[in-house]
């Protein structure tokens, strides 16, 4: 069931995905979506032509930013993806 409100105002509920959208710079959002990032969970910050700088993350994992068209207009995007660490390690 999709919540509607900001992250900071909700109670975190956490979910096997989750994704930043208009909420902070990049750096500042990845934090925030862990607590709603289930363990091995995924995490998502879209980007423009240019990749969002995330930097490290205690708790991600295999981060990466993957590069994609939108489809009719064939603007090249990103998106930075990571996982949370799974509760055992």
């Amino acid at each position: 069931k999709p919540r509607l409100g900001r992250s900071d105002a909700l109670e975190a509920e956490p979910h096997a995905g989750v994704i930043a959208q208009a909420m902070a710079p990049p750096a500042e959002a990845a934090p925030r979506l862990l607590a709603w990032a289930a363990p091995g969970g995924w995490l998502a910050i879209p980007g423009g032509e240019t990749p969002p700088r995330v930097g490290p993350l205690d708790g991600v994992v295999a981060p990466a930013i993957r590069r994609y068209r939108v489809p009719v207009t064939g603007l090249e995007q990103t998106v930075w993806i990571g996982r949370r660490r799974a509760a055992d390690g």
